[in-house]
């Protein structure tokens, strides 16, 4: 659970099981049927009760303050389960300052309950992609949904992309995206409630059929105004790329990453860049090497 501040009870005798270990450490508990005989007549504190009542019959029961999750193995008999609302994520296009549903172009790849996403040129060919973390089953690994952008027409979901996590009794939070290891492809960086956090290196190739230019901006020239809000916009063989530095939107993340990264796919020469601050403020460079990462400021 994500905050176990709970006691765990054991047998008829309601006997607490006491840890050396701080309440949020890992704990591992092997119980043997005499351990936890019997059954309490009336539970009467917040917790976990475990009791063993015969014939290689258990009985659980969770009262806590926040949720439990978990996995029970070896189930004979079941009394059916509920199951969670898909709620599938919409796209919305922006056109001329109004928002237009624009869901069809993910088609059916993602037909669940979502918590987050992250969008970065993956593939670095020149359009923007996204990752969409999943709730998930709570029993199983959860494989994550990367969508290729195929030049604004439509998202591909990629399948072959190994952002897994293995953990059970997890569900997927934030995610964010960076490029940690400064090698040209965007990693992401995503969370789990009840579970770890993932750093997943992004082992594109470099040179080949794409290329890329990166930036890492650096306070205003005059007035020593900060990155946030700064608009970075690049000119190469004949496209236009823009974004904005921000904090990032998602749980747990109030980043403000002034490292900026475009994919150029097979554009071998940036003509311009121009960095505009949110005071006025701007700086040009002009005929850029690609496939590398330069300080603007």
């Amino acid at each position: 659970m994500a905050y176990p501040d709970f006691d765990v009870f054991v047998g008829k005798s309601m006997r607490k099981l006491e840890f050396e270990s701080d309440r949020h450490s890992h704990k591992d508990v092997t119980l043997t049927q005499q351990q936890a005989t019997g059954w309490p007549s009336k539970p009467t504190k917040k917790g976990i009760y475990i009791g063993y009542l015969g014939d290689n019959t258990w009985r659980l029961l969770v009262d806590t303050r926040a949720r439990n999750a978990g996995v029970i193995l070896n189930v004979e008999n079941n009394l059916g389960s509920t199951t969670i609302a898909p709620y599938p994520p919409k796209l919305f296009e922006n056109k001329g300052g109004r928002f237009v549903d624009a869901s069809d172009k993910l088609g059916n790849a993602i037909n669940e309950q979502t918590t987050s996403s992250a969008v970065a040129d993956f593939n670095n060919d020149g359009w923007p992609d996204m990752v969409v973390i999943k709730y998930g089953n709570m029993a199983t690994k959860n494989k994550q949904f990367l969508l290729f952008n195929d030049k604004g027409i439509k998202f591909t979901t990629s399948e072959v992309h190994n952002i897994v996590s293995d953990e059970i009794g997890a569900t997927g939070n934030g995610a964010n995206v960076l490029d940690y290891d400064k090698d040209g492809d965007i990693d992401l960086l995503y969370a789990n409630e009840r579970g770890l956090w993932h750093l997943f290196s992004n082992n594109l190739v470099q040179g080949q059929s794409t290329h890329f230019i990166g930036f890492v901006v650096g306070q205003s020239p005059a007035k020593k105004i900060d990155q946030l809000d700064a608009k970075v916009t690049i000119w190469a063989c004949n496209q236009m790329q823009q974004t904005t530095i921000s904090n990032g939107g998602n749980a747990f993340s109030q980043s403000l990453n002034n490292q900026v990264h475009f994919g150029l796919g097979e554009c071998k020469s940036v003509q311009k860049v121009r960095v505009k601050w949110r005071n006025g403020e701007q700086t040009e460079l002009h005929n850029l090497t690609v496939n590398q990462y330069h300080l603007v400021k």
